[in-house]
């Protein structure tokens, strides 16, 4: 049992950050705070916790090695709208965070290749956008996109028509009949969403 003296927002996410094959906690809060413990429930040598929005409340982490340094890097999102991506030593990697529209974000983000060859995170919001930004923190060329229904969950992310491409859906419980939009053209050539395999493991 371990006290972090903050009320989770959401689930949990575990990751290998110290490559010792265990696995660490991430725990996001409704603060917007990120806490990363040890697989002892010790603190994580760094920044932590690192305050992503304050006073705001997180998404679920996704949690993935995006920068292809071994340990994995940490993907939130902040219910007003922040999209944040951090390193196993809690500091923000490269132009993170980063806005978007201002619109709610009640799902969580799925990390892979949208295009490219860059991984990056990828989400819906309120005002019926799909976002994706790459490891950078730079909006990927062609999106927002819009999509048929606010999307108030975390996208799902797979290989839907089995054609070995990713595709990405977003959906709204509220609306049954758009609980899942059409797969995104991501690069507008006409096959849909993302071209590339998905990487890491999203919690939602």
């Amino acid at each position: 049992y371990r006290s972090i003296g903050a009320t989770g927002a959401n689930p949990p996410s575990l990751g290998d950050f110290d490559l010792d094959g265990d696995r660490d906690v991430v725990v996001t809060t409704d603060d917007g705070r990120v806490f990363l413990l040890d697989d002892d429930g010790s603190d994580f040598p760094g920044t932590w916790p690192q305050t992503v929005d304050a006073s705001r409340a997180l998404s679920a982490a996704a949690v993935a090695n995006c920068l292809g340094s071994g340990q994995p890097e940490i993907a939130v999102l902040s219910f007003h709208s922040l999209a944040a991506l951090l390193d196993y030593e809690g500091d923000f990697v490269n132009n993170y965070p980063v806005e978007t529209d201002g619109w709610y974000i009640y799902g969580g983000p799925a990390i892979g290749r949208a295009t490219g060859n860059t991984y990056g995170m990828t989400f819906g919001a309120r005002g019926a956008h799909a976002w994706s930004f790459n490891i950078y923190g730079n909006l990927r060329e062609g999106w927002p996109k819009d999509i048929l229904a606010n999307c108030t969950l975390t996208p799902a992310m797979g290989d839907m028509d089995l054609d070995g491409r990713i595709d990405l859906g977003e959906g709204d419980p509220n609306d049954p009949a758009d609980d899942l939009t059409p797969p995104l053209d991501s690069d507008a050539d006409g096959i849909p969403d993302a071209q590339e395999t998905l990487l890491g493991t999203d919690p939602n």
